[in-house]
């Protein structure tokens, strides 16, 4: 489907809905595809609500920052004749009947011809034939089991989970510096650890589209959360480096910052970048040597559809934390107390944090 399309005095009457619906039902069996653009959100979210999940990206093939989206429906149900034509199976059972009428054909030669000097060549070509005959259904049986293992990663689309991802840091790197609206963080390793490349992404986001809106949410290191996770370990100064940033880009770039810090221990860091969530689930270990907890992240999940569940309870646990948060951070006497101090890097970690701390405000006092 290349074009579906309402004119402007009839929009907003969910017609455009109503053609997806009507296409949908005339061909329930089939698989549709159909395209849009990625700051089409509107129309995204009329095809995500409809089971439509994202196929394939080609970046920038409408101009700077602006994607071409492929869509993709599979049938409601799948006929055995739809699952023959979709991997291609005709040819395979044609051939696999041949080869038994063939193979029926021998042996009945081989058993007719017991005094015959075909008796052991028909035995011979028949058995040669069986074989060829399971080798074919083996194939077939595969490529049914491949059919599954599809359905099983379309259902993983219908939850709103785009994919499964083994490296979440190379991951927001490429996406974030083609954010349009806002940046949400949840959490402290990549923030903790003040990785340069990480930062850059943030910077060429906020460079690239101004009037950006970020919200980092944080466990300070002054807190007993992230003693219980990371000890005494000394991350002051990266967390300067990641607010030295941000508030660089507040005022060059018009960036909309805020930071609040929550006493709650957040092992799930959460990223949400536009429209779609970064996240995964964590392990918690116990690192009785130096008597703290620690976590390992095995994989992350990456939620494109706004529409579905999952994505719903990812964004209401962020809110949730950010509006149970009770610090808020002054950007302006951050600028003004540790960004404009030359000599902040040559301070003890104590003192840093002393600094940080003076910056924090009650939330009620800042929402005043």
């Amino acid at each position: 489907i290349t074009t579906v399309i309402v004119s402007p005095e009839y929009r907003h009457r969910s017609i455009a809905g109503q053609m997806y619906d009507f296409l949908i039902k005339k061909f329930r069996r089939y698989n549709l595809f159909t395209r849009t653009w990625s700051t089409n959100l509107s129309h995204i979210r009329i095809l995500i609500s409809r089971e439509f999940h994202e196929h394939c990206v080609l970046s920038n093939d409408r101009g700077e920052n602006i994607d071409t989206n492929y869509f993709c429906r599979k049938p409601d149900r799948v006929s055995i004749a739809e699952y023959i034509r979709q991997y291609h199976l005709g040819g395979d059972i044609f051939f696999c009947g041949l080869l038994i009428i063939i193979t029926a054909i021998f042996i009945t030669v081989w058993i007719l011809s017991s005094e015959s000097i075909f008796h052991e060549l028909a035995l011979a070509i028949a058995t040669s034939l069986m074989a060829s005959m399971l080798c074919l259904i083996s194939d077939i049986f595969l490529k049914i089991r491949e059919s599954k293992n599809d359905r099983f990663i379309n259902n993983l689309k219908k939850y709103g989970i785009e994919n499964l991802q083994f490296n979440k840091n190379d991951l927001l790197e490429s996406i974030i510096p083609n954010c349009r609206e806002e940046i949400w963080i949840s959490g402290y390793r990549l923030v903790m650890t003040g990785k340069a490349s990480f930062r850059q992404a943030l910077v060429t986001a906020c460079r690239r589209s101004r009037n950006m809106k970020i919200k980092l949410l944080v466990v300070p290191p002054w807190s007993t959360a992230f003693s219980l996770v990371y000890g005494s370990e000394d991350v002051t100064m990266n967390y300067i480096k990641i607010l030295t940033d941000l508030i660089d880009c507040r005022n060059k770039y018009n960036v909309d910052l805020q930071v609040r810090f929550t006493e709650k221990p957040i092992f799930s860091d959460t990223y949400k970048v536009d429209d779609r969530f970064i996240t995964g689930p964590y392990l918690h270990c116990a690192d009785t040597y130096n008597n703290r907890i620690t976590a390992k992240d095995f994989f992350s999940l990456d939620i494109t559809s706004p529409e579905t569940d999952l994505y719903q309870v990812f964004y209401d646990d962020y809110m949730t934390l950010w509006n149970e948060s009770a610090d808020v951070l002054d950007i302006d006497r951050v600028y003004e107390k540790i960004i404009s101090s030359a000599d902040i890097a040559a301070l003890q970690p104590s003192e840093r944090i002393n600094m940080l701390k003076s910056c924090v405000m009650p939330r009620v006092l800042a929402d005043k």
